[in-house]
């Protein structure tokens, strides 16, 4: 007689939208800690900014690991996708929102209208709603309100906010939308904090501070956001007079930092070569030249962030853009815009090319 045991759909344990997180929390913030939590953020503001365009976003550090996030001004209508294993990928509140649900104690979200009358509220526990309806309808609203405490199952009870990290991060994110007023609020040392970003003049104002923070000169400042070849892209750079400063050069891809770069970064440095050769050539200058990535990114500060359809990564942490079709058509836009800076500023141009010279 066998003993062996017969596997059936009996003995597969269904496990709901919520309690798939909870269990692999870590494939969905890579890790669970402030870093972790930012991952969460980042995402959730990428999502709402490109959907809904709110103007006013506002991160509060409460106790040891409750927070509230608010959003003001929203343009666009907003569907209550964070309650369910069915999201609609198009909406702002996709699956950061869903995320951090599941990951806290408690979830509690409010809409209102402009006058600050409440339309609807939703009360959860680890995901699981209590109180108000889950109706998947979009909502017009004015602003959402968001209440959570992390749940110390998952993030342990010696989880504390890094405000340092925190406050960078928000900073890093809030020059990528120049429309929008980032406020941060904590405390330290019992004393409350609080702490406005608003660039008017999004990465222009970034690459002001590594201008500024040059011991040299620097010139040739540019800076565009356009739209083409289904891309739109936003872009600030200028060249250092001489390399003691290092070379800067930041990249993001759907408000996503490429920390190796990627094809995006390719189409720049290509662009700018383009310029620099054509105005040597049509002002046929003797002295030879070269152009190299490395020697143009020794010199370079710069600035970009790419959005667009499908992006392609290489690798599995999102660190690099493969995707090859966009190199030319960034190339081309980008130089020219630079050979029109070039051929109008000559002395400035015979200064930049002497960096150049073999």
């Amino acid at each position: 007689m066998s003993n062996k045991t017969t596997y059936s759909e009996a003995n597969i344990q269904a496990l709901g939208w919520n309690e798939n997180i909870r269990k692999r929390a870590g494939m969905y913030i890579g890790s669970v800690d402030s870093k972790g939590f930012m991952e969460l953020i980042r995402g959730l503001l990428s999502q709402t900014f490109l959907n809904s365009k709110p103007n006013y976003f506002q991160l509060e550090l409460k106790e040891k690991s409750s927070g509230k996030i608010i959003f003001k001004n929203i343009q666009g209508n907003l569907k209550d996708s964070w309650a369910s294993e069915h999201v609609n990928r198009n909406s702002p509140f996709w699956m950061e929102a869903l995320v951090l649900n599941a990951l806290s104690s408690e979830f509690n979200i409010k809409f209102s209208d402009k006058k600050g009358n409440q339309i609807i509220e939703q009360k959860f526990q680890k995901g699981e709603l209590k109180k108000g309806n889950v109706e998947n309808k979009e909502l017009n609203c004015h602003s959402v309100e968001i209440d959570f405490k992390l749940d110390k199952e998952i993030w342990k009870d010696d989880f504390e906010w890094n405000e340092n990290y925190i406050t960078h991060q928000i900073r890093d994110f809030a020059y990528l939308y120049k429309r929008v007023k980032f406020e941060l609020k904590y405390k330290s040392d019992e004393e409350p904090s609080r702490i406005i970003y608003h660039f008017k003049n999004g990465l222009k104002d970034r690459i002001d501070i590594e201008r500024l923070n040059g011991l040299c000169q620097s010139y040739f400042m540019t800076y565009f956001e356009e739209q083409f070849n289904n891309l739109s892209l936003e872009l600030a750079f200028a060249f250092r007079e001489n390399s003691v400063d290092a070379g800067f050069l930041k990249s993001y891809v759907n408000d996503h930092h490429t920390h190796q770069g990627g094809t995006h970064n390719k189409g720049l440095i290509k662009g700018l070569r383009m310029a620099l050769k054509k105005y040597v050539q049509e002002k046929q200058l003797d002295q030879k030249y070269s152009f190299s990535k490395n020697k143009i990114t020794s010199y370079l500060i710069a600035a970009l962030n790419l959005k667009m359809d499908n992006p392609i990564f290489e690798g599995c942490t999102k660190n690099m853009l493969g995707n090859l079709e966009i190199v030319d058509p960034i190339a081309n836009y980008v130089s020219n815009i630079f050979y029109e800076q070039l051929k109008t500023n000559d002395d400035l141009t015979k200064n930049l090319l002497r960096n150049f010279e073999v």
